[in-house]
């Protein structure tokens, strides 16, 4: 009998061992390791091939997290990419490489982990929906879902290439931002955290932009609309940054344009001014376009008369030509001008403003009174027709200031000249003199010729 006991002893004292070993330090309880199992799985990334992410429970203080990093980008990556681990505000966390080019995470309890790329290439603006590189996974209590979950951000563009706006005279592009859980942007719901956004610049005149997200899907994307007239560059970028993805930079692909500049404006109204119009072919970055043959710009003109715009032609040895504007009344001038190069049209307007000469009349009458009164001073001069020439004056004054403007001046000074201030009174002042002393003179004469 004692011998018997011995192996009964040593069967019991095992199957002790077993019954205790889930229970030791270290060692996952049962519902642990079946959520463990759950957690673990590929996840679908459309367009984008496969994202292996295995999400590994190992203690109740930890989650080890195991990615593919050449998946991480908006094109895989080369397996020697350097990558990064970092929480929500940007601190990093220790990864781990393993053989088979996979890298590891531990994360702590509630804590969002985001793998990414150090240095990505530039991608091309398409409107297509384009992943950020990088992925965020959230805590295992984070969220509606108990299973993994990743977050993936996106972008979208609208108005691709972005071409010039005649309505609001200027450039216009559109971006959308967004968060889609486990590659699906048609699947809703919390977040559970905010992403930060902003949407910086390099080689455009356009505002940054910031602003959060909160909510997966395309419900929660946020769409944003930039305007600028011009690139400082060849090859301008937009730039996304956010706190869930890496940092990825798309070509801006900005077409030509054509400039409409008025060289002077406003002009005098009423028909008594004139200015130049020059038209130019010009790339996003202000250099001259070139141009294969000859292309004839037309131009539409309201509210004013256009001068010499019928053979209005610009070319690769010529991409700048000019033309005249007249004002016909008191309204605004609107002049279009619009041409096609092999690939697109270009359109662009500009509104040429016209006024009311008021501070040319009021010179023009003061200096034709004044010349008119002068007359009183010659030798021979009746003071008692003195409100006559004043008056005699300014009729004639009048008449030669709306003749010196559009150029049929007795003083041949330049229309350019008569249409300012100093030239008007100067004008008023000569000729209402000249004027008093020619209408006496014929009035004396045909007196001699009644008697």
């Amino acid at each position: 009998m004692q011998v018997s006991r011995i192996p009964l002893l040593a069967i019991l004292a095992v199957l002790t061992v077993v019954a205790l070993l889930p229970f030791s330090h270290g060692a996952a309880p049962v519902s642990e390791r079946a959520d463990a199992a759950r957690l673990r799985e590929e996840v679908a990334v459309p367009a984008n091939g496969r994202l292996r992410v295995d999400a590994i429970r190992e203690s109740a203080t930890s989650t080890r997290l195991r990615l593919d990093p050449s998946r991480l980008a908006v094109t895989p990556l080369p397996n020697a990419a350097r990558v990064i681990a970092t929480d929500l505000a940007g601190k990093e966390i220790p990864l781990q490489h393993s053989s088979d080019g996979m890298v590891s995470v531990d994360s702590k309890p509630g804590q969002w982990v985001v793998v990414k790329p150090v240095e990505t290439t530039t991608a091309p603006m398409t409107g297509d929906l384009q992943w950020l590189p990088g992925v965020c996974i959230p805590p295992a209590d984070a969220g509606t879902s108990a299973e993994a979950s990743t977050l993936r951000s996106y972008a979208k563009f609208g108005l691709v290439p972005v071409v010039w706006d005649t309505v609001k005279d200027a450039y216009r592009a559109v971006a959308s931002i967004g968060v889609a859980r486990n590659g699906d942007p048609t699947a809703t719901g919390s977040l559970g955290a905010q992403a930060q956004v902003k949407l910086a610049f390099e080689g455009v005149s356009a505002e940054p932009r910031e602003f959060s997200i909160d909510t997966v899907g395309f419900g929660g994307e946020r769409t944003v609309e930039f305007t600028f007239t011009r690139t400082l560059s060849k090859d301008p970028r937009m730039i996304v940054r956010t706190n869930v993805a890496g940092e990825q930079p798309f070509a801006m692909n900005v077409r030509p344009r054509i400039d409409v500049q008025v060289r002077k404006n406003p002009i005098l109204g009423l028909g008594l001014e004139e200015t130049t119009v020059v038209v130019e072919c010009v790339q996003a970055h202000g250099a001259l376009l070139e141009l294969p043959d000859d292309t004839p710009v037309i131009i539409a003109c309201s509210g004013g008369q256009d001068r010499d715009a019928d053979a209005l032609r610009v070319s690769s040895q010529r991409a700048q030509g000019e033309f005249r504007v007249r004002s016909v009344g008191l309204g605004e001038i609107k002049v279009v001008a619009s041409t096609r190069t092999a690939t697109e049209e270009l359109v662009r307007s500009a509104t040429v403003q016209t006024s009311l000469p008021i501070a040319q009349l009021i010179a023009v009458l003061a200096g034709g009174a004044l010349g008119g009164f002068a007359r009183r001073f010659m030798k021979g001069a009746r003071k008692a027709k003195t409100p006559i020439h004043v008056l005699e004056g300014l009729v004639v004054s009048l008449i030669a200031f709306v003749a010196g403007v559009l150029g049929v001046g007795y003083l041949q000074l330049p229309s350019a000249i008569v249409a300012t201030v100093a030239g008007a009174f100067l004008t008023g002042a000569l000729t209402g003199f000249a004027g008093v002393m020619v209408i006496e003179q014929m009035t004396s004469k045909s007196r001699r010729s009644e008697g």
